[in-house]
């Protein structure tokens, strides 16, 4: 059993909680809602979103998995380099589309499971 993946397990159980429960409240009605994109585009970016909530869940179940499970050490690769590669986009559109860190948080969700995972891969 690794402690540190299975810390790192629970904030992306967290995560993927915040993005289903309060992500899903404040942005899934206002993308159905919205009249000024079409029919297409609306479901893409719906179901898009499902993706999200079923990366996220994996995510921790990888983690979870990893850190019950020590001969899996690909799944802990594998679920680290994901958070680290989220947090490395959300901060690329941060920059790339001039937003504020605060108006566009996700990288800093991301920031304890990628540093859990890479200590437990050290």
């Amino acid at each position: 059993m690794d402690n540190w993946l299975l810390s790192a397990a629970g904030f992306s159980t967290l995560i993927f909680l915040v993005h289903y429960f309060a992500g899903g409240r404040e942005i899934v009605p206002s993308l159905l809602a919205a009249k000024d994109i079409g029919r297409i585009s609306k479901f893409t970016n719906y179901y898009c979103w499902h993706l999200v909530s079923i990366t996220l869940a994996s995510l921790a179940i990888a983690f979870t998995w990893a850190g019950l499970d020590t001969s899996q050490s690909a799944l802990a690769i594998m679920a680290t380099g994901l958070s680290g590669l989220f947090c490395l986009w959300s901060l690329a559109m941060i920059y790339i589309h001039k937003l504020k860190l605060w108006h566009f948080p996700q990288w800093a969700l991301f920031i304890p499971p990628t540093i859990l995972g890479f200590i437990a891969l050290i």
